[in-house]
């Protein structure tokens, strides 16, 4: 971060610590200041294609794992059931999702919110049998992989109604944001990353799950106008892996 200075709210007195001690100022609490309407004129451009985001509109311009969180959320209605996976997913969630109106948005479920990958594909079955309804989900192609068994039903069980939206980019790319990706590049991609090489599509085959690809906004948007019947898993190809 340079010279800026990192700022800590300690809102609970002792019983909250910075236990990294990366903060150069602590905080009793969020200063009065900061909470005061500021007079500045918005960057309109922003604006406009944040709103474009956060409403799955046109998007077709980008095509990344931040678009497809957009119109993955895009395509969700007030009476859905979302299931994020943790990393990449569900932040670039939170760097999307709009302020809804009381009573119009979408239950959003997660296991950990930012971090731990395991049983995700579980979840989203679990979540799909118990609530007797479709499912939507969205996670990232390390996440799908780790818990792929999860996609496992036997031939006398119930099958869920659940489709699940891979982000693909090859590997662990959220880790391009540590210091190490700058520190050793040449080291980054086979320690931190970690690109997996696998095809999705015959691993799906191989449980019965039905499958589709999307390389681009437009079918995306097409395959998410579908209701979900059985398993079904829509691997979005974007970054490193296309």
């Amino acid at each position: 971060i340079g010279a800026a200075p990192i700022l800590f709210i300690a809102a609970h007195g002792a019983r909250w610590r910075e236990a990294p001690l990366h903060a150069t100022h602590v905080l009793p609490r969020v200063p009065g200041s900061w909470l005061e309407r500021q007079d500045v004129t918005p960057d309109e451009t922003w604006l406009n294609r944040w709103r474009m985001l956060a409403s799955g509109q046109s998007v077709s311009e980008e095509w990344n794992a931040r678009t497809v969180a957009a119109l993955w959320l895009g395509a969700l209605g007030p009476d859905a059931i979302g299931v994020l996976g943790s990393s990449g997913p569900i932040r670039a969630i939170d760097r999307v999702a709009p302020a809804w109106p009381v009573g119009r948005a979408p239950q959003l479920i997660a296991n950990r919110g930012l971090s731990g990958i395991d049983g995700t594909v579980s979840t989203a079955a679990g979540v799909a049998l118990g609530a007797r309804r479709p499912v939507e989900a969205l996670m990232g192609d390390v996440t799908f992989l780790h818990d792929v068994g999860g996609l496992l039903v036997g031939p006398l069980e119930e099958r869920p109604d659940v489709r699940i939206v891979i982000v693909n980019d090859g590997g662990g790319t959220i880790f391009a944001g540590l210091e190490h990706a700058a520190a050793a590049p040449e080291n980054f991609e086979r320690v931190f990353t970690t690109p997996h090489g696998v095809a999705i599509a015959p691993l799906c085959a191989a449980y019965g799950a039905g499958y589709s690809m999307a390389t681009n906004a437009m079918e995306l948007v097409q395959a998410l106008r579908r209701v979900p019947r059985g398993i079904e898993i829509v691997e979005a190809v974007v970054g490193a892996a296309r």
